[in-house]
């Protein structure tokens, strides 16, 4: 089997080119639907985001605070992590 080089393909070997919309050009329906999958919404967040939100900053502000008792005392090492015996 004989092996080709780049050069053989050309420069733009594996790349695929996307050009953008023409001025008149209308979008079809396929295209529209998976511009709009991730745009942002503008409904009210669902009580699972909420939660998620919520336990983000939660998270955040424990680190924090964990962060500055660590650096308020260098002389004292952090407690190591217990781990479950398998």
């Amino acid at each position: 089997m004989k092996m080709r080089s780049r050069d053989e393909y050309g420069d733009a070997a594996g790349q695929i080119e996307v050009s953008a919309p023409s001025k008149g050009h209308v979008m079809i329906k396929r295209e529209n639907d998976a511009n709009n999958t991730f745009r942002p919404s503008d409904s009210p967040f669902t009580e699972y985001e909420k939660e998620q939100i919520a336990m983000r900053k939660n998270m955040e502000r424990l680190k924090a605070e964990r962060l500055t008792r660590e650096a308020a005392d260098p002389d004292h090492p952090p407690k190591p992590k217990k781990r479950r015996k398998s």
